[in-house]
């Protein structure tokens, strides 16, 4: 057998098994000229998510490591992982708990192995939710939130060639639950933040590769619980969804003029699989 449909085999087993037993789960894969990688994320043994650690895969030169292989057992968040557009491969970045708090984590695979994992932040505070973004020069881009009243949303930059990253910086002075996308070399930022009278608000931060930034809100929703925003781009259209409420899903679309109002969709199956059939 060959080693891709050993691979693929690997991720038709784990579908499969799966399917059998109800749990549904996040499966991240690809393949470069010397690589084919699996990994399933985020198994769930029933409606709701619930984050576990299970990088499954095989390499053609042998050797190497799990990532995180007690990531599950210690509680550490949810991967995020995104995928370097010159080589293929994918980075991770993640809360990692460090015993008194979670720290931001992150790694990346290095064509045989998983590089050494590196602490972006060391805070008594609980720094949550990353989400990175790499570009064609090898440019990363972290952002995640701080666990403070109201939250904060903080950045850190490691350029191309370079192994240390740039001290966080605050970028938002209130703000939750980040998902991030570039705009050529801006990075747009969406998330959720408090509103007045116990209210939340949808906001989208533009980090200008110049400097500086703009912030537009998209919604206030009467809603308590996460909103879990998502930001996304496909053929150059930008959109960002969220839970607005118990009844609807909204999503905004970026414009001329800043962005729409909101255009709700009801939202009528609440399991995990509901909501992502939604984002879909």
């Amino acid at each position: 057998m060959t080693h891709t449909k050993r691979v693929f085999g690997m991720l038709l087993a784990a579908v499969l098994f799966l399917a059998v037993t109800s749990t549904p789960a996040e499966i991240r894969g690809g393949r470069t000229a010397t690589t084919v990688y699996v990994l399933v994320l985020s198994i769930t043994e029933g409606p709701d998510p619930v984050v576990t650690w299970q990088p499954v895969w095989e390499w053609e030169s042998g050797g190497g490591k799990p990532l995180n292989p007690g990531g599950d057992t210690r509680g550490d968040g949810r991967p995020d992982v995104a995928i370097n557009p010159s080589t293929g491969w994918p980075l991770v970045s993640w809360a990692y708990w460090a015993g008194t708090d979670y720290d931001i984590a992150y790694a990346e695979w290095e064509g045989e192995d998983w590089s050494e994992i590196d602490f972006i932040t060391s805070s008594i505070e609980n720094q949550l939710d990353p989400r990175s973004h790499i570009d064609e020069a090898g440019r990363v881009r972290t952002v995640w939130w701080e666990d403070v009243q109201s939250g904060k949303l903080y950045l850190a930059i490691r350029e191309p060639g370079e192994t240390l990253w740039t001290t966080p910086q605050l970028i938002q002075q209130s703000g939750r639950r980040p998902s991030v996308v570039p705009d050529g070399d801006d990075l747009l930022v969406a998330f959720e933040e408090d509103g007045p009278r116990m209210t939340q608000k949808v906001g989208v931060l533009t980090l200008l590769a110049g400097g500086g930034s703009d912030a537009f809100t998209l919604a206030t929703t009467d809603r308590t619980e996460p909103l879990d925003v998502a930001i996304h781009e496909a053929g150059g259209v930008f959109w960002a969804e969220w839970k607005h409420s118990h009844e609807f899903f909204a999503y905004s679309v970026r414009n001329a003029g800043g962005w729409s109002d909101p255009v709700m969709v009801p939202w009528t199956d609440h399991s995990w699989l509901g909501e992502e059939e939604l984002r879909r």
